[in-house]
């Protein structure tokens, strides 16, 4: 009973402390699939984007995690602040599990009153981990969350559960709820065998040095319904995708420049959990051409990134839980170290891909700390003791700076130039940023630069666009539209083909081709017809040329957009009607983009 209250509190100081995500905005891509687009907000169509195709995915199969963000952009209008405490909530439940599961491989191991204490201080390091930040505040990143919330649940279900049948029954499926979060939960069943092994190092009667027979007569029935669920995985896997992978490219999968960027990575990583104040941000763009030469200091990397699983590997096999909690942070973030040659995105590691190892490693270390001896004497106790507080004050400092940053695009991007000055995408990011808060003196000065740059990207330059329409600006607006037809090339975009469809319509719409307008922004409807952009742009022209589908088109658009942008745009389109009413001027300008 004082475990519950003890993590009750845990659980209230995590929360007081991430208390202002519930004020936060959409960034990112929050704002292209919760708020921009009405892919999971209306009609049917999200039925297939949960198995394919969500956000233009390849080799992504999460509809779990799809599912969850369909029902909560319905069921909170697409509202931001509900969303974030979902993602909170799930935050507060796996670090329950890391301190259920930690105390339970405490268990008969020490005084329990040490053992009650040590998982708690689990929760707290796992809870207040300055590396989970990004996680819990980007409602994209619920992905991480909930592939960690069932592996952790999966592994405690595995620890507490004494029926064979029940606990088979309960491992396999969060094994294969896991899957469905994320293609990272196919580290779990290496995690399961090492915690496995873990428990087995504390039981009688356990001769052979490996246990491998002990573990598999009392786990034969678990393993094999984990196997039976991966097999169910891939089999929906299958049938939603049509396929299992697609090619990753033809570059060698064993390679020197390949296996510097595995270590660096790798350490990295390692760094991250054990001391993440610092580095944090949104994009870690790192120059990959530095892994194919040859230098001492990468060699080091090399070698103690080489080491550290080879040292865990020794140690397990002594029956030591350093050595089965170095391999489990190895296996946890195995999906993530590049192994095998794809591109996750401009960046080589983010926080979040450290979240399981994190949640893993902080139920795993009691169990270390219970078995080194000189942790049992008072004096360094209180060291240890002194040490976690300051490792939790500072990483709490972080949370509370780092929370406001992580809650406005503004702030957001301007943070990602900061630590990467000049980058174009993160630019470009700030510049729409600017335009949908309206500051367009600042969106202007980005855009010179985007410009001045001649940045070679399709998205820094519609930004540039839509900021051209903004102002009217017609000139900028060809050059910015001349400057896409360069970049764009097939296979395109779905989203920058539609966009640059759209930006065309507008500068027919600035020139005065009316009728072309009319055409590119029906085409642009047909290539993505629940974007509510097209047909807000249609509508308002039509309105202004008095045309009797205006009206129909716009209740449409307005079907598309959230509540609070319903209001604003309804609102714009009666002023143009009551305006397109009144007799012409003698003369008049380019009609004013909204």
């Amino acid at each position: 009973m004082r475990f519950a209250y003890l993590s009750l509190a845990v659980l209230a100081l995590i929360a007081a402390v991430y208390q202002p995500v519930m004020y936060a905005d959409f960034v990112w891509v929050d704002k292209i699939c919760f708020r921009n687009a009405a892919w999971l907000r209306y009609g049917d169509g999200w039925k297939e984007l949960v198995f394919h195709d969500f956000y233009d995915w390849v080799n992504y199969f999460r509809p779990l995690v799809v599912a969850l963000f369909v029902a909560e952009v319905r069921g909170f209008d697409a509202t931001p602040g509900p969303m974030h405490l979902v993602s909170l909530l799930l935050h507060l439940l796996s670090t329950l599990l890391v301190g259920i599961l930690a105390l339970r491989l405490t268990k008969n191991i020490g005084p329990p009153r040490r053992s009650m204490f040590l998982s708690v201080a689990a929760m707290l390091l796992y809870g207040l981990h300055a590396a989970l930040i990004e996680p819990v505040v980007w409602v994209s990143c619920q992905y991480e969350l909930v592939v960690t919330l069932f592996m952790m649940l999966g592994l405690t279900l595995n620890a507490v559960i004494p029926r064979e049948s029940l606990r088979a029954l309960g491992v396999s499926t969060c094994f294969f709820l896991a899957a469905c979060a994320k293609e990272s939960a196919v580290a779990f069943p290496l995690l399961l065998l090492l915690v496995d092994w873990m428990q087995l190092g504390s039981a009688s009667g356990v001769e052979n040095c490996w246990g491998i027979r002990s573990v598999w007569r009392r786990q034969r029935t678990t393993y094999i319904a984990v196997f039976l669920g991966g097999v169910a995985y891939l089999a929906l896997r299958l049938w939603g995708l049509g396929f299992l992978v697609q090619s990753a490219g033809t570059e060698p999968l064993f390679t020197w420049a390949r296996l510097q960027t595995v270590s660096f990575v790798f350490l990295t990583y390692w760094r991250i959990l054990v001391w993440p104040m610092v580095g944090l941000g949104p994009l870690h763009i790192v120059d990959q051409r530095q892994f194919a030469t040859f230098s001492p200091s990468l060699l080091s990397i090399d070698l103690a990134a080489i080491a550290i699983p080879i040292l865990g590997l020794y140690l397990a096999v002594k029956r030591k839980p350093l050595g089965i909690l170095i391999l489990a942070i190895t296996m946890a973030l195995l999906p993530v170290l590049h192994v095998i040659p794809v591109d996750f995105d401009m960046s080589l590691y983010h926080e979040r891909y450290a979240m399981t190892a994190a949640a893993i490693a902080c139920a795993l270390l009691p169990r270390v700390l219970t078995e080194i001896a000189f942790l049992q004497s008072r004096l360094w106790t209180m060291v240890a003791c002194a040490f976690a507080s300051i490792w939790l004050a500072v990483s709490v400092v972080n949370i509370r700076a780092t929370l406001p940053l992580w809650s406005d695009e503004v702030k957001l991007w301007s943070w990602a130039l900061r630590q990467h000055p000049g980058l174009a995408v993160a630019e470009s990011h700030l510049l729409a940023a600017y335009g949908d808060a309206h500051q367009l003196e600042s969106a202007r000065q980005v855009a010179d630069l985007l410009i001045n740059q001649s940045a070679n990207c399709s998205d820094c330059m519609l930004n540039v666009a839509a900021l051209a329409v903004e102002d009217g600006d017609l000139p900028r607006l060809k050059a910015a539209l001349k400057n896409i037809e360069r970049t764009l090339r097939p296979p395109f975009n779905p989203r920058e083909l539609q966009a640059y469809v759209i930006a065309t319509g507008q500068m027919h719409e600035l020139q005065g081709d009316l009728q072309e307008a009319i055409y590119a922004y029906q085409d642009a409807i047909r290539l993505e017809p629940l974007d509510p952009m097209a047909r807000l742009d249609l509508a308002l022209l039509e309105a202004r040329q008095g045309l009797p589908d205006a009206r129909k088109n716009m209740e449409i658009a307005l079907s598309l957009f959230t509540p609070d942008q319903r209001r604003r745009h309804r609102a714009e389109f009666e002023k143009v009607v009551a305006k397109s009413a009144e007799p012409a001027p003698a003369s008049s300008s380019p009609p004013p983009r909204h």
